[in-house]
């Protein structure tokens, strides 16, 4: 599992931390309402290009080493 999130999105990472974080205050419902709202803005990439950065260097370049932007948050 953390070499899974060592190779991810480091805006991804921090929007998944904040979310595990957030949802131990919240209802099951107000959790899944914020993760589809989360994810639909993600897709739309609203929030990050990171998603579809991650699959182009998977799918297309096939090189699987994404430029992530930012590359760091730390």
């Amino acid at each position: 599992m953390l070499k899974g999130l060592k190779r991810s999105s480091p805006t991804g990472f921090k929007i998944t931390l904040k979310s595990i974080r957030d949802g131990r205050k919240q209802t099951l419902s107000e959790c899944l309402k914020k993760e589809f709202r989360l994810t639909i803005n993600i897709l739309r990439a609203i929030i990050s290009g990171d998603v579809f950065e991650g699959i182009c260097a998977l799918t297309i370049d096939k090189d699987s080493y994404p430029k992530w932007d930012p590359l760091t948050l730390w």
